[in-house]
């Protein structure tokens, strides 16, 4: 008998950098919905993060534009 893999738990993140690609939402299926958006973050390496946020989170997105400071 193989070991079961437990689920990973989502941790709450935290990510600051300006929003370099937002992209539309998806209609994955009936059910499920997500929208993606690249952050560029700063410092002296910075990276671009690609973060998707799905169903009810969805709408935080609404107040935000490519170029945000976020």
């Amino acid at each position: 008998a193989g070991a079961t893999q437990e689920p990973v738990a989502q941790q709450p993140m935290e990510l600051t950098g300006n929003i370099k690609v937002m992209m539309d939402t998806k209609e994955v299926s009936a059910s499920f919905r997500k929208r993606e958006l690249v952050l560029t973050t700063e410092g002296k390496y910075p990276q671009q993060i690609l973060v998707e946020f799905t169903q009810d989170k969805i709408g935080l997105l609404d107040s935000y534009r490519v170029g945000d400071q976020v």
